[in-house]
């Protein structure tokens, strides 16, 4: 079967940087890739999050159910933290998340 998605283009992992925003809003970076994006709430955080990332490598809907970012536990839990505190203008409060996306486990995923 012939993908319709060029998974060399997809890195086997990223960094994303968060951090409370002047605002209010967490604002999280895509280490290496010069592109950010806001949310209010840590739910619209994951979903602004992965929006970026289909469409910056262009990932058909298809495939995006599968493709995603969820940090792992410990992330999280800065994440709380990060979004219940107060602005900070000292940038020692960055959560630095790491996240995987490999093309061996997207195809095991498709072709379960």
């Amino acid at each position: 079967m012939k993908l319709d998605i060029d998974f060399k283009k997809i890195p086997n992992h990223l960094n994303i940087n968060v951090q409370k925003g002047e605002r209010g809003a967490l604002i999280a970076e895509v280490s290496g890739l010069g592109v950010t994006t806001e949310a209010n709430d840590l739910n619209e955080l994951f979903i602004n999050v992965n929006d970026l990332i289909y469409t910056y490598y262009d990932i058909p809907k298809k495939y995006q159910d599968q493709i995603q970012f969820i940090p792992n536990i410990a992330a999280r839990m800065d994440l709380v933290k990060t979004a219940n505190e107060e602005y900070k203008k000292d940038k020692s409060e960055l959560i630095k998340l790491n996240t995987f996306y490999t093309e061996d486990l997207c195809r095991r995923i498709m072709n379960a």
